[in-house]
């Protein structure tokens, strides 16, 4: 059951990466791992009386992906949707606290990014009419090992949304000097998001796509 299980994992891997025109170096199925992250959004909080234990024995029995920052690592086409859609179901989402925070992901090994992309469901659709998706963020990217100050900043921008669009916002973003060929090694990317579209209570990340190249092997020679 677990080869069978393996192989069907993979043959739908390769159909959702050739859809998408690359592998996305930030799912969880090719070895990305969370392990850093601002507050998530509990809407517990806000509760009073009986009304917080009954909300906090129904996330035990229920836990909702929205207080898990592992919710954007974990959207690909093994879990629900036929081609990777599931990020696109409504609520499939991380919802940080207040209006920015911050996700920082292992990869699996060195890559050479080449392209991030940003997800977000439709506006007219989502909860708080796509007023949680974020606006002002930052990726950074370095190996581990690094110094804080060696961290290299790969994108640096806002994320543009339509407030009355039915369709799910993908919005690419080139990598700063990849055009140039000028690729550094990275194995963490952190996302710090600066602000969102007016929502003042959370702020939700759907999915982060990042395309790399992965670099050569050293050569080695046989010893005489």
């Amino acid at each position: 059951k677990g080869e069978l299980e393996g192989s069907v994992k993979g043959v739908l891997r390769a159909v959702y990466e050739e859809s998408l025109g690359g592998v996305d170096w930030m799912l969880s199925i090719n070895g990305a791992e969370v392990v850093s992250h601002s507050a998530s959004y509990d809407p517990c909080e806000v509760e009073k009386g009986m009304r917080v234990f009954m909300c906090r024995a129904e996330q035990v029995l229920n836990k909702p992906l929205q207080l898990s920052a592992e919710t954007i690592i974990k959207t690909d086409a093994t879990q629900g949707g036929a081609m990777g859609e599931q990020w696109m179901q409504l609520g499939h989402c991380w919802a940080m606290k207040g209006t920015g925070g911050f996700v920082e992901v292992r990869l699996d090994r060195p890559v050479e990014p080449t392209k991030f992309v940003l997800e977000h469901a439709p506006s007219r659709i989502s909860f708080q009419g796509g007023t949680s998706a974020p606006r002002r963020f930052r990726v950074q990217g370095w190996l581990s090992g690094d110094l804080e100050e060696q961290r290299e900043t790969l994108v640096e921008g806002e994320y543009l949304i339509n407030l009355d669009g039915f369709n799910a916002h993908i919005q690419p973003f080139p990598i700063r000097n990849a055009e140039d060929g000028r690729l550094r090694q990275i194995d963490r990317v952190r996302m710090e998001v600066e602000s969102n579209h007016g929502n003042p209570t959370f702020t939700c990340l759907y999915h982060l796509r990042l395309y790399a190249k992965i670099p050569p092997l050293p050569m080695t020679f046989p010893s005489s």
